[in-house]
């Protein structure tokens, strides 16, 4: 893009302060002298007026602005009321700000700091303010206001979004309109998505846990080359979801671009999903579209030629892409939610029609895909090789050729590539143990009805919840401002869900699989999908945990939770076959028949059937759930028990048959069996009477021998 374009976007970023919300009535003027430091010059009003209005119809409600008149003054000091709001769920975040710090020493302390450090100019400086100013002024704790600028909002009246958020999306919108300008006439903006394809069977067709964990990378890097067509052609302020800060391959790649020390956390995890939401001018998006395909296509055939697969064998039609787009209509109070709803609509109708016919394949077919013909034999082992074809081998030995490539973006990825063998998860020291540690945990994370959440369909929160609570005890009662109403969904909205989707998978799931995973590894953690292989010891452990960080972060309301299936394998089931067997338990029994928030655990034998047990995350039958489990684990409850209970099922099928007398039954066994705490009874009863899968019974005894199983007894 050319310089002009550059400075105009910096224009629009710049016309409010970051520091507004201390002074909103002299924020233009601080506005001007930030902009006068940074490059000298001030946008003209007019450049920025119909942006900066959109954005904000875009996020905020008619709320009464300053008056003289107390009862009708709408204006909050943020000073004296720094308060913000959760966007998803109704919570309130109070902050302290020292005494002696005002809104004239901050902008004197903020200008200082401008003065002495050099941010660039042009596509440059923008990525500057865009990616790394309010870290900057965070972390050197400029006007002494430290962290709190990050969390500095755009209205104090409606704090649930910040101000880089609104200078971001204004700067978007205004650069769409000047670029789709005709005659002098404002123009139009677009909202679009794109999206890569496939993703599961490109993940599961693997025979080792590191060709997974290799295949999650590749795609999120892919995605990344698509996002980085549009920060390069349009501005990393296009992008809508996901959230780009923090993201390891953002910064990664910004790092190298500027030779800036953005901090980089957890390279090896894939945190970018493969779809992604962006705003364009109407007049470009096929010719944006047509770009980010081709750098997308042109990286993934680079990818297999650095892993030494010869031209003629590379495997160019593996992956499909589709994108759709509709104009937004700004003379609609909720014109985003419908749009995005819209364009989603379209993208899945888009999917529905084959982008690509792909090559007749010939020969022998991949025993791992099944898709594609081999190329040749490839490391299976030391002492063992197999045959793969080109997108099994890229996956195969693109960690080894990245590390010796330390100009590559994905090197820092792989510099960890150590992967533990599906039998020392199952607790063995050597294949020799193996009689007696033979199984092993698959542990698959997915957030529910996530599509909902980010169309807004399951959003739950008002604009009562999300306005500070000044405004609500002084205006609630007042029926005009509709206080009730649901928060209408917002591009702001769309980066919080990410942003704190990020926070989740980066910081509080890797945390939990660093403290309590052991020999486990973490596959994936990309947005709300979580896939870890894991010991059985810690396994359920694990699981609730990342359940519990989920709503701790995302927050507790109807309609945001989490779903798990846990897979109980023998460390000799194909890995692609216990993966995707995996993905149909969470589909199938967690969320369908236990109707989500919940967790579906499977043992799969050897020998006989499959053996399933499925609750709700916190009711009392996990609970009960757990108490067994540790019973197991202190031998409290002997093997032989699990299996005896049951006898009892003719007994409890009797239709006159009481609780109360089902509870006697199960103290009866225990009782007999030479336990004394009748707890234990309770807990059994609990379990055994929570879910069914036959046709004729109301009772499943297989939950106690998965316990015993989760409890360390093979």
């Amino acid at each position: 893009m050319t310089d002009s374009y550059w400075q105009n976007k910096i224009s629009s970023y710049l016309h409010d302060p970051p520091h507004k919300a201390l002074d909103i009535r002299l924020h233009e003027s601080k506005a001007k002298e930030v902009a006068e430091k940074l490059f000298g010059s001030v946008a003209p009003k007019d450049l920025y007026t119909v942006a900066d209005q959109t954005a904000s119809y875009l996020t905020r409600m008619k709320l009464p602005g300053y008056s003289e008149n107390d009862k009708e003054n709408g204006a909050i000091n943020f000073l004296e009321n720094p308060q913000t709001t959760h966007p998803l769920v109704p919570k309130r975040n109070e902050y302290k700000i020292g005494e002696n710090i005002t809104a004239n020493t901050v902008h004197a302390a903020l200008l200082d700091f401008l003065e002495k450090n050099d941010c660039g100019q042009g596509e440059k400086l923008f990525n500057y303010l865009f990616f790394k100013f309010k870290n900057d002024l965070a972390q050197n704790n400029i006007g002494n206001l430290g962290e709190l600028w990050e969390k500095l909002p755009a209205d104090t009246r409606i704090p649930d979004h910040s101000i880089w958020h609104h200078l971001g999306l204004t700067s978007a919108i205004g650069s769409c309109l000047n670029e789709s300008r005709v005659n002098d006439k404002a123009g139009e903006v677009s909202l679009a998505v794109f999206a890569i394809a496939p993703v599961q069977p490109f993940i599961a067709s693997a025979r080792k846990l590191r060709d997974s964990w290799c295949a999650s990378l590749i795609l999120s890097y892919l995605s990344f080359i698509g996002i980085k067509n549009i920060c390069e052609n349009l501005g990393a302020d296009h992008i809508i979801y996901p959230c780009l800060h923090n993201q390891s391959l953002i910064y990664e790649w910004l790092n190298k671009k500027y030779e800036w020390d953005l901090e980089i956390k957890h390279p090896q995890i894939a945190g970018l999903p493969n779809k992604f939401v962006f705003i364009c001018p109407p007049n470009r998006i096929k010719e944006i579209a047509k770009n980010i395909e081709g750098a997308i296509q042109k990286e993934w055939i680079r990818l297999q030629e650095l892993c030494d697969i010869e031209k003629e064998k590379l495997v160019d039609d593996y992956f499909s892409y589709s994108w759709a787009s509709a104009k937004l209509n700004r003379n609609n109070e909720n014109f985003y939610a419908e749009t995005h709803s819209l364009v989603q609509k379209l993208l899945a109708a888009c999917k529905l029609k084959p982008t690509k016919i792909r090559k007749s394949q010939y020969g022998e077919k991949c025993p791992l895909c099944g898709e594609y013909s081999v190329i040749g034999e490839f490391e299976k082992s030391e002492d063992k090789k197999e045959k793969l074809c080109a997108v099994c081998a890229t996956k195969r030995l693109l960690p080894e050729k990245m590390l010796k490539k330390k100009g590559e973006l994905l090197h820092s990825a792989f510099e960890d590539i150590g992967f533990p063998d599906t039998y020392s998860l199952a607790g063995a020291k050597n294949e020799e143990d193996l009689d007696k540690n033979k199984y092993y945990a698959v542990l698959l994370m997915d957030g529910d009805k996530m599509g909902d959440l980010i169309n807004g369909e399951s959003l739950t929160v008002t604009y009562g919840d999300v306005v500070h609570s000044k405004i609500k005890e002084k205006f609630g009662n007042r029926p005009q401002y509709e206080f009730e109403k649901k928060r209408n969904l917002t591009p702001a909205i769309h980066s919080a869900i990410s942003d704190y989707l990020n926070i989740f998978a980066r910081e509080r799931v890797v945390k939990i699989l660093e403290e309590l995973g052991g020999k486990g590894k973490l596959v994936y953690a990309g947005g709300d999908d979580v896939l870890a292989i894991l010991p059985l010891k810690n396994a359920l452990e694990i699981a609730e945990q990342i359940s519990n960080a989920y709503n701790e972060i995302l927050g507790t309301a109807s309609g945001i939770s989490i779903s798990a299936a846990l897979l109980l394998a023998h460390h000799k089931e194909p890995l692609r076959e216990v993966i995707r067997e995996a993905h149909l338990v969470l589909d199938e029994i967690a969320k369908e028949k236990s109707g989500r928030n919940s967790l579906a655990i499977r043992l799969k034998k050897r020998s006989g059937g499959d053996r399933d047990f499925y609750c709700k995350w916190n009711s009392e039958v996990f609970v009960s759930f757990k108490n067994i489990v540790t019973n197991f684990q202190d031998k409290e409850i002997s093997s032989s028990l699990a299996y005896n209970l049951s006898k009892l099922e003719p007994a409890l099928n009797v239709e006159s048959i009481t609780t109360e007398q089902k509870e006697k039954l199960f103290e009866y066994e225990i009782k007999h069996s030479g336990i004394k705490d009748l707890n234990i009874a309770k807990d059994l009863c609990n379990i055994c009477l929570a879910n069914n899968d036959s046709k004729n019974n109301d009772s499943n005894f297989e939950a106690p021998i998965i316990a015993r199983f989760l409890g360390g007894i093979k």
